[in-house]
């Protein structure tokens, strides 16, 4: 045999041998990476919505799914079956809400399926490649509330404002807040719809006129079936599907004064263009309407008939081509008030720095939203352009918020990441993380250091009943400060809804000691009022975290207590 002849394609063969056998997956590697395939396998998620009322598919839901770590949404809509799917899912956890006219809009696991009162539902914790068949829900249908708002001789009122309202917790306060409106058409009828099963009481406003001279008689909110104080009112009960007709009012007259005075700019000239707005800030917070005066050639401005109460004052004007503004709060008694001055500005201002404590937190600085939130009764809370006062950070870690209408205020910030909390505010010496602030025209609050610290605790657990051990999936998980002086603040107060195995998570909680227990008919809003946490404390654990603390611990279920 001639091997020098050979010898090539030997060589040859030799090659192509070693390059497959480097190209080919170890055995290790191989299952490596089928653990990674596996780990990714996209999963299905699919049920039925029905009508609790007759167990008939319900079609053209819309349903929304979001993951909860991410801004990832998907949609789908159910069939005349009302069946609906969806595919290629993305492990992870998930909130699922559905919506459609007629029913009460829904999250999957609410205990009380999206009426008031309610919680934010169950996570869907979806598992690699998994078939989660049985997401199914049962919607209520929403009620109607219809009646006819007439004056003391039996005239109907035209536009008049109709609110639902009912009393929730808001920043451990008790507050009126309004659940569905409407006007009332030329025979002063009204039909609020849509409304979610429940107990409300029903509040009538009238536009006062304003412009149309003193010493008349006005109209004042009045509340179903005929009274000025919502403590006094007859509560109503929407049922599910059910109208209620007849719900008439007849809106209580008294008698009207003027508040009267002038605007002017900071030269001193008055402003002789320019409206002055009136709304009255009730003792219940829940704001009235809104009556206008109209700017003379002095500047002077004059709005009549109304009732007694506070009021805020918001004038706006323009100066060199300029929106300002101006806001002042008056009483109005028994008696005309006269001689009010209100000074046109730019709005206050305010800037700052951002400030990180950790790793990694300033490649996510652009996540930070750092927003004002009026406190109750500031009319305003907003910018001359309308929306809340919000600002981005900067590449280079400062903000800016300009042109702030005059009021009071808090800072509203949502540290980047889910691990991370923010640790301080402060400006001017004072410590405003917590704390509200009043800012004027032609004031600037500068220099605020705001500091957010990447270093969260966090705790993860499960829930179980505590007779026999069962997982307990939707009830809420209540973590707060064992702090008097933290109760019902924010920062130092978490919620979390258990998932479909009882589990629960909670992220960037700040380092301290905290009260935590898990709860059955937990009303949403009701962990911010201090003595409700003094009695779920009663059946709470404590638990010590420390910065970047992992925990973990189990929880006994019990039932929310009920304050009146």
């Amino acid at each position: 045999m001639n091997l020098s002849a050979w010898l090539p394609s030997l060589m040859g063969i030799l090659v192509v041998a070693l390059m497959a056998s480097a190209q080919a997956p170890q055995p290790q590697t191989q299952a490596s990476l089928n653990s990674i395939q596996e780990a990714r396998k996209p999963a299905l998620i699919r049920g039925t919505i029905s009508a609790a009322d007759t167990g008939l598919g319900v079609s053209k839901v819309l349903l929304v799914l979001r993951m909860m770590e991410a801004r990832e949404l998907s949609t789908a809509r159910t069939n005349s079956r009302g069946e609906f799917e969806f595919k290629e899912v993305s492990p992870g956890r998930y909130q699922l809400r559905v919506a459609r006219h007629g029913y009460v809009p829904q999250t999957y696991g609410e205990k009380l399926g999206g009426l008031p009162g309610g919680d934010a539902g169950t996570p869907l914790e979806v598992r690699a490649g998994e078939t989660l068949d049985r997401t199914d829900f049962r919607l209520i249908r929403c009620g109607v509330v219809e009646g006819r708002i007439i004056d003391q001789d039996n005239d109907p009122l035209v536009g008049a404002n109709v609110r639902l309202v009912r009393y929730r917790r808001h920043q451990g306060k008790r507050e009126l807040s309004s659940e569905g409106s409407a006007s009332t058409d030329d025979r002063g009828q009204y039909r609020i719809f849509d409304v979610p099963p429940g107990s409300y009481y029903l509040r009538a406003d009238f536009p006062q006129a304003g412009l149309q001279g003193g010493g008349q008689a006005v109209l004042s909110s009045t509340y179903y079936p005929g009274v000025s104080d919502p403590r006094e009112a007859s509560k109503i009960q929407v049922t599910s599907g059910g109208e209620l007709q007849d719900i008439d009012v007849t809106m209580l007259a008294t008698a009207g004064y003027t508040i009267s005075g002038h605007v002017q700019g900071t030269d001193g000239r008055p402003s002789t263009e320019g409206i002055v707005s009136s709304r009255k800030v009730g003792s219940d917070d829940l704001a009235g309407t809104t009556s206008l005066g109209y700017l003379d050639r002095e500047g002077g401005f004059k709005i009549t008939n109304l009732p007694p109460g506070s009021y805020r004052l918001t004038a706006f004007g323009a100066r060199d081509g300029k929106q300002q503004a101006a806001s002042s709060v008056v009483d109005l008694g028994t008696e005309d008030v006269g001689g009010v001055s209100l000074t046109l500005g730019d709005g206050g201002g305010i800037s700052g720095r951002v400030g990180f404590e950790g790793d990694g937190a300033e490649a996510q600085s652009k996540q930070i939203q750092i927003d004002l939130m009026p406190e109750s009764g500031t009319l305003g809370a907003k910018s001359f352009g309308g929306g809340l006062q919000s600002s981005e950070v900067k590449p280079d870690l400062t903000f800016r918020i300009a042109g702030v209408m005059e009021g009071t205020y808090r800072f509203m910030v949502k540290p980047p990441g889910d691990n991370s909390y923010l640790k301080s505010i402060r400006a001017q010496g004072q410590e405003l993380a917590d704390e509200s602030f009043d800012l004027r025209n032609n004031q600037s609050l500068v220099g605020v250091e705001l500091l957010i610290s990447t270093k969260g605790a966090q705790l993860s657990g499960a829930v179980k009943q505590s007779d026999n051990g069962d997982p307990v999936k939707n009830a809420t998980v209540v973590l707060f400060s064992t702090d008097t002086a933290k109760r019902g603040v924010k920062r130092f107060t978490k919620t979390a809804q258990t998932d479909q195995q009882g589990s629960f998570l909670l992220k960037g909680i700040v380092p301290g000691e905290y009260a935590i227990c898990a709860l059955l008919n937990h009303e949403l809003g009701t962990e911010s009022d201090p003595t409700y946490l003094n009695e779920i404390e009663k059946n709470a654990k404590h638990v010590v975290f420390e910065n970047g603390s992992n925990l973990s611990t189990s929880l006994s279920v019990f039932p929310a207590p009920v304050l009146e």
